[in-house]
């Protein structure tokens, strides 16, 4: 399965979200792709500062530089998890082909949980290291969910792929 998270930049919430998804699918051996992109970006960009240390003090091997979404990123994902609202419905316009398989984070984690009106994580772009770590939490916690159901329905009774 091929997963592409979304943000605004892709120097924050989406690839903390990347980095987070692909370590602890690895540890429950799942056959997961994962990648980030932004949708309003330069390709390049260095991890934030404060998203670097909150990944760093995780021990987590952080290699990143943003990248712009394109067309070829949309055709390879299989789900693509955004960070707010706004960034779903960017994306359902310029890629009307892929709207069945675009939601928010919130959304797709937290299903019936969620509330419709409360959809976005905010972006912690500029905030302390305290905000950043909020909205970490606030993604681990649906990456959890995410774990567990992709966990659940792409691995068979023995614990093997159903996915190659």
């Amino acid at each position: 399965m091929n997963v592409l998270f979304i943000c605004t930049g892709n120097t924050c919430r989406s690839p903390t979200a990347e980095i987070l998804l692909r370590e602890k699918a690895r540890q429950a051996s799942l056959n997961i792709q994962v990648k980030s992109a932004g949708i309003a970006t330069m390709n390049g960009l260095p991890l934030s500062v404060n998203s670097s240390i909150i990944l760093e003090r995780r021990n987590l091997e952080i290699n990143h530089q943003s990248q712009v979404l394109t067309e070829e990123l949309v055709i390879w994902a299989d789900l693509i998890l955004t960070m707010t609202a706004n960034h779903k419905m960017v994306i359902s316009s310029q890629y009307p082909f892929a709207q069945q398989k675009t939601y928010t984070l919130l959304e797709y984690a937290l299903k019936d949980e969620v509330e419709m009106n409360a959809l976005d994580i905010i972006d912690p772009f500029g905030g302390d290291l305290n905000l950043y770590l909020q909205v970490t939490q606030q993604m681990e916690a649906c990456i959890d969910k995410l774990v567990a159901d992709f966990k659940e329905n792409l691995t068979n009774e023995n614990g093997e792929s159903k996915i190659e």
